[in-house]
């Protein structure tokens, strides 16, 4: 006998106290908006909560778009990687303070926290712009809307309108008046690449290389284009059209406004584009260019690099297929040579004064792979090895003499020059904070340290003199200039700048004479200039190419030079930040932060399934609860439905802020055995600990993983793991790493197995050898997966893309009881993307086990990891 059973759970656990134990937070309570800031943030966000309630009526007016609940914007100081994110359907924006934006934009903004915020706040506001039919959707939870209509919008969509609102809301700033984010189409258009929305899809296909993000850069240059052509009141019609009715797409929308086919309109932004990129040419006179000899061709991000007085060029070395590493060209002869891979991504180098000693600065993940750190690491090329200084939130570095560092380091969203004894380990802070200038970089002469800084919204040039602590503006406009390099007599000073006389804004290599306070141009280039690094008369800088960064030499850099009409302005700078006002203020209208978990989205689905044998009915009854930091996760999960097992019930506690850990309580009642319900319970937890030198890390991952149901008996399975990653690319992940683990379950100490795995990209191709042993067989497995042919391409709708068609084959042998078992496969992957968080892998191929050959076919769906 069937019966229809209807079960409502309702679980509304409220857990106090979950957050990250090594942080203290507190939250600065504005009119609209609860700032939940880190503990020691207080004087760098004082200018931002000052205006963030100007900057949200502001942009919510325009769109004429509220978020469903109150702003939550939560900033810490945990890392040194300059970013934020948005959480549309949880109405929350996370801020890293560190307040860099690291090599692929040129800073221009006015203040980092307003910068971000009016960026992240947009993909807040677009995840709420609901039709009346999304909002019948709210009747489950305010949530549940906002994430099925983000899951509408294309990214390029979502980041295009950011970087609209970003450039608008922040005077001249954003990356729409940035001239280094700019020069990235324009290296497109003129190698005759024009990418438009062709990869559309998303984030997991494309493999073309996009130092700011493909989505961010054609995104934006659509959205400027709509508006540049068609004005901003089209702009918000288009938005009107398309979160009128999401389902139709952008095309319908863009139909709307434009009366044209999305073709024919992509044709056109196209034709605008390179429009604007020849006009360009013109202007710089494309035909006599003054561009230095290019050394490396290897492209990419190739270019973070110093050169030694004897003329070694050591430089960091990052392209499509190889690891990111340490290499050294010598200048005189041209001969280069890897010195040694680097575990993690490249930020700064600099050479000694006797060319012993490297200083390198690595991105290196601390704190059980949690916070990212930068972190300070030497390389003595007399014998051959690196010492680990344990210095971590270094941003730059430069030579003092052979025994002392001077280092600019992150602190509490604010930038210090610090002095670093070597031998004693005694740190010296040399500028801080109270000057009121987030410091880039910076070169050091005899007692005096030039450097740029951003003071109320501009990049300049400043010089500190130690001897007394004076400082003075070298430069004072609307132009960004950076990179400082002072020469070794001390009479001239190279720097990068964005063109401060012209009309179109080109990064140049410029010189100031600092005895005649006159600046000349030096390069003539089309795309941009970077870095000038000093080599007796000549200079090497990095230059950007169509293909990526390289390193370029001029031997005579004064032969020939360009005048501007600029002159150094040597202004006494004796600005003082009243830091403790500022921190006390702040602190005096903050309140204590307790994080918490609450109900978020909990719905009702129905669902028929039927089949040649039954039918059932079923309805799916789903809750969900998370912290403030979207970190915590409390999931259950219910079906009722006709069958013998009518109530099936499972409880999930997800949590990874400080260990990544799950928790699953699941029980079922059954008809067939004697009506009785039955239990289960399943956990895992893993613990990371990072070790060795940040440039060859280690990590320790022990790995608990719980089994226990009704009847059953528990177990406790036990996996220690060690990691060596050799090698790590930013875009390809671990180029390299093997792994050795043991794993036994401690409640049947016989069952246990030992593992070793080496995996690695070789000629484009990923390889996985793989062993495991136990005490009754020993596996033996070879895989590898080449993409025979690259697609990536998506529709223009943004809504499906394709990536590629991969060739895998793999080879296995087991040996049990002293028996052969092979184990072959060989076939084709293709991955699919729908919207932008679905990723479809389809496989099939030929299957040869237990003496037969058969054909296989399967999809593996996999989800956006969205918390």
């Amino acid at each position: 006998m069937k019966r229809l059973f209807f079960l409502i759970l309702t679980v509304v656990p409220v857990f106090y106290g979950i957050a990250n134990p090594l942080l203290d937070y507190r939250v600065f309570k504005t009119k609209y908006v609860d700032v939940i800031y880190q503990k020691g943030l207080e004087a760098s966000i004082y200018d931002f909560v000052s205006e963030v309630d100007r900057l949200y009526e502001d942009i919510t007016s325009f769109y004429g778009i509220l978020p469903d609940e109150r702003l939550r914007v939560i900033i810490t100081d945990d890392t040194d990687i300059p970013n934020a994110f948005a959480i549309p359907f949880d109405d929350s924006i996370h801020i890293y303070a560190c307040g860099n934006s690291g090599n692929d934009i040129s800073s221009d903004y006015k203040n980092w926290y307003r910068f971000v915020f009016t960026h992240e706040l947009t993909h807040v506001l677009l995840g709420n712009y609901f039709n009346p039919y999304y909002s019948i959707l709210r009747t489950f939870g305010d949530p549940l809307p906002s994430l099925i209509l983000s899951s509408q919008i294309p990214l390029y969509l979502h980041e295009g309108l950011s970087i609209f609102t970003e450039s608008k809301f922040n005077d001249i700033f954003g990356r729409l008046n940035d001239a280094r984010f700019q020069m990235y189409i324009r290296g497109d258009l003129m190698a005759g690449k024009f990418r438009g929305l062709e990869i559309a899809g998303g984030y997991f296909s494309h493999r073309q290389w996009a130092p700011a993000g493909m989505m961010y850069e054609y995104g934006a240059s659509l959205i400027e284009f709509i508006v540049e052509y068609f004005g901003v009141p089209a702009l918000k019609h288009f938005l009107y059209e398309f979160f009128n009715s999401p389902a139709s797409g952008i095309i319908s929308a863009l139909k709307k406004i434009s009366e044209e086919d999305m073709r024919d309109f992509v044709e056109k932004w196209k034709k605008h584009e390179q429009k604007k990129a020849e006009e360009i040419k013109r202007w710089v006179n494309y035909h006599i260019l003054r561009v230095g000899k290019r050394l490396t061709y290897s492209g990419w991000w190739t270019g973070i690099f110093d050169v030694s007085k004897d003329g070694k060029i050591f430089y960091f070395e990052d392209n499509e297929n190889s690891e990111s590493s340490l290499s050294v060209l010598d200048l005189e002869n041209r001969l280069k040579k890897k010195v040694i891979g680097l575990g993690k991504i490249p930020v700064d180098i600099e050479v000694s004064p006797s060319g012993r000693y490297v200083a390198i600065v690595v991105n290196s993940q601390q704190y059980f792979n949690i916070f990212s750190f930068n972190e300070l690491i030497i390389y003595d090329t007399v014998e051959d090895r690196l010492w680990n200084l344990n210095l971590r939130r270094v941003v730059s570095v430069d030579w003092y003499n052979e025994e002392e560092l001077l280092m600019l380091t992150n602190d509490k969203g604010f930038r210090r020059i610090k002095k670093y004894n070597l031998k004693t380990g005694r740190t010296q802070i040399i500028f801080d904070e109270t000057r009121g200038i987030f410091v880039d970089s910076f070169s050091h002469y005899n007692g005096l340290v030039y450097f740029s800084g951003t003071y109320e919204g501009q990049k300049d040039l400043f010089v500190l003199k130690l001897s007394d602590g004076t400082v003075y503006r070298l430069t004072n406009d609307l132009s960004n200039e950076f990179e400082p390099e002072i020469s070794e007599d001390g009479r001239y000073l190279y720097f990068a700048s964005d063109s401060p006389d012209s009309e179109y804004n080109i990064f140049n290599i410029y010189v100031a004479d600092l005895e005649k306070k006159e600046i000349f141009r030096i390069t003539n280039v089309i795309y941009g200039a970077f870095s000038p690094k000093i080599f007796k008369q000549g200079i090497v800088y990095r230059g950007y190419t169509p293909v990526g960064y390289d390193i370029f030499y001029i031997a005579e850099p004064f032969e020939k030079t360009y005048e501007t009409n600029k002159k150094l302005c040597y202004e006494r700078f004796d600005h003082i930040e009243d830091i403790i006002a500022k921190r006390n203020y702040v602190l005096s209208n903050s309140v204590g932060f307790l994080n918490y978990v609450k109900p978020r989205i909990w719905m009702f689905l129905p669902y028929v399934s039927v089949t040649e044998e039954s039918a059932q009915f079923m309805i799916y009854q789903f809750n969900a609860f998370w912290d403030v930091f979207v970190e915590n996760l409390v999931l259950s999960y219910g079906i009722f439905r006709t069958a013998n097992e009518p109530v099936n019930l499972s409880i999930f506690f997800i949590g990874r802020e400080f260990l990544d850990y799950s928790l699953n309580f699941n029980f079922r009642y059954s008809f067939e055995d004697s009506g009785k319900f039955e239990n289960s319970m399943n956990g895992k937890a893993n613990f990371y600990i990072p070790f060795g030198n940040p440039a060859k890390p280690v990590s320790f991952v022990q790995k608990v993983d719980l089994q226990a149901s009704s009847g059953q008996d528990f177990n406790v399975q036990l996996t220690s793991s060690f990691l060596f990653d050799q090698f790590y690319n930013r875009y390809y992940g671990r180029f390299w790493r093997t792994a050795l683990s043991f794993s036994t379950n401690i409640m049947k100490i016989e069952n246990w197995n030992i593992g070793l795995m080496n995996s690695f990209v070789a000629l484009k191709t990923l390889w996985n050898f793989q062993m495991i042993l136990n005490k009754d067989s020993v596996s033996l497995s070879v895989n590898a997966q080449t993409p025979l042919w690259i697609i990536d391409r998506g529709t223009l709708d943004g809504r499906y893309s394709i990536g590629s068609v991969d060739l895998i084959a793999s080879n296995g042998l087991k040996f049990s009881s002293g028996k052969p078992e092979p184990v072959f496969k060989i076939g084709f992957k293709t991955n699919f993307s729908i919207q932008y968080y679905v990723e479809l892998a389809t496989e099939f191929g030929i299957k040869y086990e237990k003496d037969r050959f058969y054909p296989y076919f399967q999809i593996n769906p996999s989800i956006l990891d969205l918390f």
